[in-house]
């Protein structure tokens, strides 16, 4: 589905809930990481971003709420990804596919 989803141009974001990225115990910062690295490997960098899942149900330990998401930002710095690849996962790759469907779409 990773692939699918690239070959078309999308996005997928990794989502900060803990039940989501793992189920034995509550979620890190690293687990979402892991998962982005995998997603990276899989669709490339241009196809990858995250979500927050802040609403209420959302945070792991590490990122718990918006005041902890620099956390994430450090972490991809320490592996090894760079400005550009940050600025595309923080929501680069989203506005190209939201403008994309702009472009594309049919407004009535």
């Amino acid at each position: 589905q990773l692939r699918a989803i690239a070959r078309k141009g999308g996005v997928v974001q990794v989502c900060l809930y803990s039940g989501f990225l793992r189920k034995e115990r509550p979620a890190h910062i690293l687990d979402a990481i892991e998962h982005l690295n995998h997603m990276v490997n899989v669709m490339g960098i241009e196809h990858v971003g995250i979500g927050s899942d802040f609403d209420g149900d959302g945070g792991i330990i590490g990122c718990n709420d918006s005041s902890e998401m620099i956390n994430l930002t450090r972490q991809l710095l320490h592996e090894r990804y760079n400005e550009e690849d940050i600025r595309r996962i923080w929501g680069g790759n989203f506005l190209r596919v939201m403008q994309q469907v702009q472009e594309n779409g049919s407004y009535k």
